[in-house]
């Protein structure tokens, strides 16, 4: 189905507008109407021209409740308010395909993919459950076959979500890393939803997205390379050293299976809420918003659970957020052709993981950047890269000459590529907007050095070299938080869907009220999904969102 196809409306309940309404019945209550004070009423509810059209405030709701309250009986005619939304727009020759792009990938339906599952599923599963069994490599990671099951369990994962005894080899620095990371992905969507309410001011939303002072919520998208490139560490990171390459080629398919059962269960559970009960939480004028949210994972609920949504029409994506997902999803199963390198000799590891890094950095300059697997992928790769070098070095001090010259230094590039990242964003958001060399090559570099920057900081803490970003970035109270990450950054978004889809009055922005409701959603009473989350060993490190 084509995304222009995709109607909204089909969440609500239209056979039920055409058997209430009757033409005959309206004529009769439109006279009776014009000649009585309660049209008063509805006049008093509905919208007028607004104030502030010389700063583009361009809406107006009226009284949304102060409509659906109305409710008369007179005669024998029953009168109740209806609420509707007409749209005007200023360019009436407007068009469908100038709203979205038709995506190129070949067409297929979900059938043409399920018939080809069950029957390969219950032979692949069958024996790969039999060569589990006795896999010594099994034994090394896993321990046991029942910690599948145990991953469901309610108290077993309460127990690892409360418990902050730190692993051996842990890098304890990640926790900090990925919490204040999430904050910022917070931050930033909290501004972008509250943008597209719309705001009452939205003359001055256009000129304040053009300030310097708000350089940090037009960097936020940079905060995402932050969790591919922890991912990438993690990635290699957490395989035991005794493991050689023709185990892990062995243990592929539980190397995938491990990150299927520790990822899909929460994204099914959000994909199933936002396609089913999500639409009768609240109600609004702008709740067509959410109908439409609704309607695409009612259509593209098997995109989102097999990974390729940033490919297959990625304009009409089931749980937005979601993307990132994929993205992280397609790079972890491509890097077992990286890893099988990693683990013979050292001169083949480095010769690999210096031939990908500079394949990956000159597609990142030719091709599309956002939702792209490939040029997403320089940050994934440079945490790889570090990943290696943290395995090698495992229980292990790596000296670095001259401590006083060169880690001082490094950390200085490091902060300084990364103030690079986010205030040269500054240059590409001034109005009007003008593609510039600048722009282009600013997209090419920046994921590659702020991965590296954030795998420096890693690295860094790790062997004595962080001083006191080390110390605040390990402290135990990031520690609950990281292993929320998750599934906060699965479900904040559609938290915030629904608060900004059920206004009924439009928002004045300011700084100062936006500060208030980023710190209102944070509280802890605000965030209903923390039972959902789970915990495993190498808990520390081995969740990358």
């Amino acid at each position: 189905m084509d995304v222009l196809q995709i109607n909204p409306q089909n969440v609500f309940d239209t056979e039920l507008y055409e058997r209430v309404l009757d033409p005959k019945e309206c004529q009769k209550q439109l006279s009776y109407l014009s000649n009585s004070s309660l049209v008063l009423q509805f006049l008093d509810a509905s919208a007028k021209i607004p104030s502030g059209l010389l700063s583009l405030n361009l809406a107006d709701y009226g009284d949304y409740y102060e409509c659906l309250a109305i409710d008369h009986s007179v005669h024998d005619m029953h009168i109740q308010g209806k609420f509707c939304v007409i749209n005007i727009p200023f360019t009436q020759k407007s068009s469908k395909l100038n709203m979205y792009w038709k995506s190129q990938m070949p067409k297929f339906t979900t059938n043409d993919i399920l018939d080809l599952l069950p029957e390969q599923l219950v032979i692949y599963f069958r024996s790969l459950f039999q060569n589990v069994e006795n896999s010594p490599v099994v034994k090394d990671i896993a321990e046991d076959i029942s910690r599948i099951y145990t991953s469901f369990s309610i108290y077993t994962n309460t127990r690892r979500l409360v418990n902050f005894q730190t692993h051996k080899y842990a890098l304890e620095c990640v926790d900090g890393i990925r919490t204040l990371s999430m904050l910022w992905v917070l931050c930033g969507h909290t501004y972008i939803f509250t943008f597209m309410s719309p705001p009452h001011n939205m003359s001055y939303v256009i000129q304040w997205t053009s300030y310097f002072t708000s350089t940090w919520i037009s960097a936020c998208p940079i905060v995402v390379d932050t969790f591919f490139a922890l991912s990438g560490i993690l990635c290699i990171y957490v395989i035991p050293d005794n493991i050689t390459t023709k185990q892990f080629v062995k243990f592929i398919p539980v190397f995938y299976l491990y990150r299927i059962l520790r990822m899909l269960p929460l994204l099914a559970t959000i994909v199933l809420f936002q396609s089913s009960i999500m639409i009768w939480i609240s109600d609004g004028p702008d709740w067509d918003k959410m109908a439409m949210a609704t309607e695409f994972c009612r259509q593209r609920w098997w995109t989102t659970l097999l990974h390729i949504q940033n490919y297959y029409r990625p304009l009409a994506l089931c749980v937005f957020q979601s993307w990132y997902i994929a993205v992280d999803t397609q790079l972890y199963l491509l890097s077992p052709f990286i890893i099988v390198f990693l683990l013979g000799s050292s001169l083949v590891a480095w010769i690999t993981l210096t031939t990908v890094g500079y394949c990956e950095s000159f597609a990142n300059f030719f091709q599309d950047f956002y939702l792209n697997t490939a040029t997403r992928a320089s940050p994934f790769v440079m945490g790889i890269l570090f990943g290696y070098v943290l395995k090698q070095r495992r229980g292990k001090r790596i000296e670095i000459p001259m401590v006083s010259k060169y880690a001082i230094a490094l950390w200085i590039t490091a902060f300084a590529s990364m103030a690079y990242c986010v205030f040269a964003i500054y240059e590409t958001v001034q109005i009007p907007y003008e593609f510039s060399w600048f722009d282009a090559i600013l997209n090419s570099v920046m994921r590659g050095l702020w991965g590296t920057s954030i795998c420096w900081m890693v690295l860094a803490c790790v062997h004595g070299y962080g001083g006191p970003i080390n110390w605040f970035l390990s402290l135990p109270l990031w520690k609950l938080p990281a292993r929320l990450s998750y599934a906060v950054y699965l479900s904040h978004l559609q938290i915030l869907q629904i608060m900004k889809s059920s206004t009924v009055k439009l928002q004045y922005f300011t700084e100062l009220e936006m500060v208030y409701e980023i710190a209102v959603r944070l509280r802890p009473e605000k965030k209903p999904q923390d039972s959902a989350a789970k915990d495993e060993d190498f808990s520390s490190e081995d969740k990358s969102r």
